[in-house]
């Protein structure tokens, strides 16, 4: 406690008198000044130097005042006409405050959509999950298209349904999506100490490729997953899981090989960049800020290990790097023309995903020059998905 302090003096700041002045000065900036950044940061220290001030301009000469003392009812006048100022002065400011609050309390109902804003086909059970190793195929875009595209990976994949999805209505295109959760596309066996050994994403991976490449051949396929999963790799040969640029290669290496496995079979492949990442306190930043930018070098910070794999297949891999448009030059904000971005640090919101839609197509568009006539085998059967209000609509 303050207070408590054996060694204040008489001239010491009293705590009461910062604490008096700080709430006013937080709370009527940010209500005049709603949509300026930092008014926060500012204000508190301000109110540290006007608390100061006014402790040794008005507080101590008026409180060891000898005319003053000897004067009770000017003291009472005096307390009663600054009672008074202030009472007028927050009166006037309540408009402003409750602004503030219902812009609060509006954010707050954006933040908490957002973290609920999900693929449909996410809804649809299109991600698998934990032992799920059959490969069902979840069918959207443009319901008998031209060309098929498949989708590919796990949940960083799944993120961008909502843009393939209207971007291939778009170009025309069928759309089918291989995704399981936590399973990345790379040719490694994953350990975690919450799961354990992931042989559920082994065995999916490989019912995946094998229908890609042998019974269910589509035009195109899009690889997308997150790139961190260098901690995670197993290595059996040496029954220990790998680390730091060890792991990085055991990744970069099997990833090579499902892409060389693809390219093998005559597959197109198209790399995607994972996202960049958000901070996990970037939701609180929201509710004080209008974008809550952080620096691209620390949303940008992972290596990029899909990349550099891809580019080792120059004239057969085509590589898409979406990161211009969700960051700037210098900055990656959590909120971009009033939409969230992140559903979560990692994980786009489905509303913003929608946004790529162009992009989406003109990649599908890119391809249809190169794939020229030919033309592949219809598709195994699979369930499709309805975009209607109502949610989504599954169809074995």
């Amino acid at each position: 406690d303050l207070h408590s302090f054996p060694t204040r003096r008489s001239s010491d700041l009293e705590p009461d008198s910062w604490y008096l002045w700080h709430w006013p000065l937080l709370a009527l900036p940010r209500a005049t000044f709603p949509d300026t950044p930092y008014v926060a940061a500012i204000a508190l220290p301000a109110s540290l130097i006007i608390a100061c001030l006014a402790y040794s301009w008005l507080e101590t000469p008026v409180r060891h005042s000898p005319k003053l003392a000897g004067a009770p009812w000017v003291t009472l006048a005096g307390a009663t006409a600054g009672l008074g100022l202030i009472m007028i002065a927050g009166y006037a400011y309540l408009p402003a405050l409750s602004a503030m609050d219902q812009k609060l309390a509006a954010r707050v109902e954006q933040i908490e959509a957002a973290s609920k804003d999900i693929a449909r086909v996410t809804r649809a059970n299109c991600l698998l999950h934990k032992n799920d190793v059959d490969p069902s195929l979840c069918g959207y875009g443009a319901p008998g298209g031209r060309y098929r595209v498949a989708l590919v990976g796990d949940s960083h994949a799944n993120h961008w349904s909502p843009a393939l999805d209207a971007g291939a209505k778009q170009a025309g295109w069928r759309v089918t999506q291989w995704t399981k959760g936590s399973c990345t596309n790379a040719d490694v066996t994953l350990y975690t100490n919450k799961r354990g050994l992931y042989a559920s994403c082994d065995e999916w991976r490989e019912r995946v490729l094998k229908t890609l490449t042998e019974t269910d051949v589509p035009d195109l396929v899009i690889l997308s997953d997150r790139v961190n999963y260098d901690d995670e790799i197993y290595d059996p040969t040496v029954k220990r899981l790998l680390s730091g640029s060890e792991g990085q290669k055991a990744w970069k290496d099997g990833f090579r090989r499902t892409i060389e496995r693809l390219l093998y079979a005559d597959v197109r492949v198209v790399v995607m960049r994972d996202v960049p990442r958000m901070p996990r306190d970037y939701r609180a930043c929201l509710l004080t800020e209008s974008d809550c930018p952080i620096p691209r070098a620390n949303a940008l910070g992972y290596p990029p290990l899909e990349a550099e794999v891809a580019r080792e297949f120059p004239d057969r891999v085509t590589f898409v790097d979406f990161s211009d448009q969700i960051c700037d030059t210098d900055h990656c904000p959590a909120m971009r023309n009033g939409l969230i971005v992140y559903q979560n640090t990692s994980h786009l919101t489905a509303t913003y995903a929608a946004t790529f839609a162009p992009q989406m197509a003109e990649v599908l568009r890119g391809f249809e020059q190169i794939l020229g006539g030919a033309h592949r085998k219809p598709p195994l059967p699979e369930r499709s998905l309805t975009s209607d209000a109502g949610g989504s609509k599954n169809a074995r």
